[in-house]
């Protein structure tokens, strides 16, 4: 009979690193019988009890002192809650109050139809990234949308605008009426409609068009239809 020292294989582990060498560090000088092995995960990774490293030793039972899934790195996740108004492109609203992602990850958020992010360049008003940080916080996710304002509506130069004359917010409507000596033709409204439909590429655009009233205004003519009359010139004094 011979005897022989106990050694603890920790082969799945070295493969682990070997594939996600992102992800940290292993490090042992043998897997004898009382030797001790090392991990260190590198920023953006931890553990399962949430800890940078640990070091487990090698027992009577060829086994080391903590099983792989307690010796390997993985992703820190970043939470932040549901946002009022926003929706995240190819990702489904999650079961719970909180989006969950995973360290490096970069999500694409827009703002629902007819709103815009509030406070931002106006190139892209209702698009903007979030990602997850090594330190498991979620950059970027904290906005706020608000309806998209159109300027003051300029179109018939024969109409009159009633409501409102300044800037409106969608989908509010202009009302207009003719002004004096001239009729309507087609209705009398115009909405506010945003630019800013569902993961529309940034770009210079504008943050939102006003339909126009298809109201016209044209000018009133008097008919000259008489029967059994004529028109003749009017004396003036």
């Amino acid at each position: 009979t011979t005897c022989q020292r106990i050694v603890c294989n920790i082969t799945s582990l070295l493969d682990y690193f070997a594939e996600n060498p992102e992800s940290g560090t292993i490090s042992t000088r043998s897997t004898l019988l009382g030797d001790s092995v090392t991990v260190s995960c590198n920023a953006g990774f931890l553990l399962l009890s949430q800890q940078l490293q640990a070091t487990a030793v090698c027992g009577p039972d060829c086994a080391l002192s903590l099983d792989n899934d307690h010796l390997k790195c993985r992703p820190v996740d970043c939470t932040f809650p549901i946002l009022k108004n926003i929706t995240f492109e190819g990702i489904p609203p999650p079961p719970t109050p909180l989006y969950s992602m995973e360290f490096r990850e970069v999500w694409t958020g827009a703002c629902d139809n007819g709103l815009v992010i509030d406070d931002v360049d106006p190139t892209c008003p209702w698009r903007f990234n979030v990602t997850c940080m090594g330190q498991g916080v979620a950059d970027g996710f904290n906005q706020t949308c608000v309806p998209s304002v159109c300027p003051p509506y300029t179109g018939d130069p024969n109409a009159m605008f009633v409501y409102p004359s300044g800037p409106i917010t969608f989908p509010n409507m202009v009302n207009v009426t003719c002004r004096q000596g001239y009729r309507a033709t087609g209705t009398s409204s115009g909405a506010c409609s945003p630019t800013n439909f569902y993961f529309l590429g940034c770009g210079n655009v504008e943050r939102c068009t006003m339909d126009p009233p298809s109201e016209t205004c044209e000018l009133v003519q008097c008919g000259t239809d008489f029967q059994n009359g004529y028109i003749g010139p009017q004396e003036r004094d």
